[in-house]
């Protein structure tokens, strides 16, 4: 019941971040930036990892096959679609994308979930950092 909590909480904070950006379907024409924010620092799809947290909740409060074969079906659906999105990301914002997928997993924030660091910074911030302009 609290993972079911948690993954309406998660959600709220997801749309917070994504604002505008967010489409129904995968497609380019609407997104204005790369949000590297919130959420998006431990994953790429944070709004797919609060999906299969609230999948996983109905799963364990009320077990059933078709629970079960929903949560299967929605896994699978994201192993077709995450890769389209990035591809259309990618065409968007070339290296930037490029670097931030390099650094950041694509639906389990396994940092957060095993205690390591959220994200590796990326070149440009490293780089600003230091001071020295990105080569």
């Amino acid at each position: 019941m609290l993972i079911g909590w948690l993954s309406v909480s998660i959600i709220f904070w997801v749309h917070e971040h994504l604002a505008r950006n967010w489409s129904s379907f995968a497609q380019g024409e609407q997104v204005e930036q790369l949000v590297r924010t919130g959420p998006y620092v431990h994953c790429r799809h944070p709004m797919y990892f609060d999906l299969i947290l609230l999948l996983v909740s109905m799963n364990l409060a009320a077990p059933c096959w078709e629970c079960i074969l929903t949560l299967l079906a929605f896994i699978v659906m994201l192993a077709c679609r995450i890769p389209k999105e990035d591809r259309i990301l990618e065409e968007l914002f070339g290296e930037q994308f490029r670097q931030w997928k390099h650094v950041t997993p694509p639906v389990l924030p396994y940092g957060v979930l095993c205690g390591g660091p959220a994200q590796a910074p990326l070149k440009e911030e490293v780089s600003a950092d230091m001071g020295s302009p990105l080569v």
